[in-house]
Parts: structure tokens; sequence; C-alpha cells
């Protein structure tokens, strides 16, 4: 397939989780996979940023962690921060019950502050809306060809036929795909900030979360 030939509504379809293999089901506290050595340049560097830094990218960022670190044990780092940061805040009620229920704790998480200096040697920025991009962009432009919503990362990983490609080379592909499609509607882009008196808004995050983490992960750590 083409870039010319993809409708790019198309792009924010992920697989539903019935069409996962079993083995690769969330949660991952069940994995058991051997432990292979770091490559030697480093792990790949992967900041997740949302608003607050303390609902949507912690989630993303410890569920595609885990997830990265089941594929290709050392050769990822995640990590995340916020374009409005309540510095040193804890995650969201409601993320952590999420992340507990997938076996993952994530009590120690503090929130972070986007800064020039988190954004030093990043080979991939995940952000939970185009908006977070957009300051990403403000502070970093060199990182244009680096930074991607995570619904449209999943899309692109979905249509990029990357074949062997992993790392460094698929965010390089994505980048070039994108590049030839035509403007997604943004809201199609985003993930909607769970923390509101919405009944279930968690639990659609959570939902849109687990597709999104399961393609973006394997395309990265190069699995079929």
């Amino acid at each position: 397939m083409h870039a010319s030939d993809t409708d790019p509504e198309e792009l924010i379809t992920v697989p539903r989780p019935e069409t996962r293999p079993a083995a690769h089901r969330l949660p991952w506290a069940t994995a058991t996979e051997p432990a292979e050595p770091a490559r030697a340049d480093g792990p790949f560097e992967i900041v997740v940023v949302c608003r607050a830094n303390e609902a949507r990218s912690p989630l993303i960022e410890r569920l595609l962690g885990a997830e990265l670190e089941r594929l290709a044990p050392g050769d990822f780092r995640v990590t995340s921060c916020g374009t409005r940061a309540r510095v040193g805040a804890g995650a969201a009620h409601g993320t952590l019950e999420l992340l507990r229920s997938h076996g993952i704790d994530a009590a120690d998480h503090r929130a972070r502050q986007l800064t020039p200096a988190e954004l030093d040697d990043v080979d991939l920025v995940v952000t939970a809306e185009r908006s977070h991009s957009d300051r990403v962009l403000d502070l970093a432009p060199g990182l244009l060809k680096r930074t991607f919503t995570f619904l449209e990362l999943a899309g692109l990983a979905v249509h990029a036929e990357t074949g062997a490609l992993e790392g460094r080379a698929f965010v390089e592909r994505a980048a070039a795909l994108r590049a030839g499609l035509a403007d997604v509607d943004g809201h199609r882009a985003d993930l909607d900030d769970p923390v509101s008196t919405v009944p279930g808004a968690f639990e659609l995050l959570d939902l849109r979360t687990q597709d999104a983490v399961f393609v973006i992960a394997r395309a990265l750590a190069g699995s079929s």
C-alpha cells in the first residue's frame, strides 16, 4: 500500500483487543521473556506528554514501557511530563486504578514539567493531544519528525508496512508516511482528558490506550 492509497481517517483505527494473540494481551505482569542486553548506543528514549502529567501520560508511560520491556528488555526508556504540570503531584486515582488492574504499581509517579531539557536526546515524543505536540515543537522545533500524537502514531504503525524496521527506522518511516497524507480531524487524533465528571471516562481511556500500546510497541520493537 502506498501513502496516497491510504484513507487518513483509517489511521486512527487500531486492532481491537480480541484480534490479538492471547499471549500478547494485557496485563504484562505474567509475561516471562528472557533478558537481552541493551543496545550499545543506549536505550531508545521516549517522552510521553499530556497537560498535567497525572492521568493520560503516566498511563501511557507505564503501559508502553512495560510492553516494550517485555518485547525488548533494556532497549527502551519511557518517561513522561506535562505542559502545565503540578510538579511533584502523584498520578490521578483513576490512572492508578487502571494500572493496578494491569499489574503495574505507579504509586511512585511524580508529575514533571515539560522543558527543553526533557527533550534533549529524545528519539520519540508521544503526546495525548495535538496541542501538546504544538507545545513540544515550540520548545524543540527540530523534533517535528519525531513527535506524534499517541493515536496518530498507532494508526501509522498499522499502515506503515515497516517489516523488520524498529526503533529509529520505524519513526523515520512513520514520519515519511505522515508527510504524504492529507490532514485528519484533530479530535480523532486526541485522547480526551479523563479527569472530569463524565462516567466511564477512565475506562474509555484504558480501552483506547491498550489498543494503541499494542501496535506501537510491536512496531518499535520490530515484532511481527
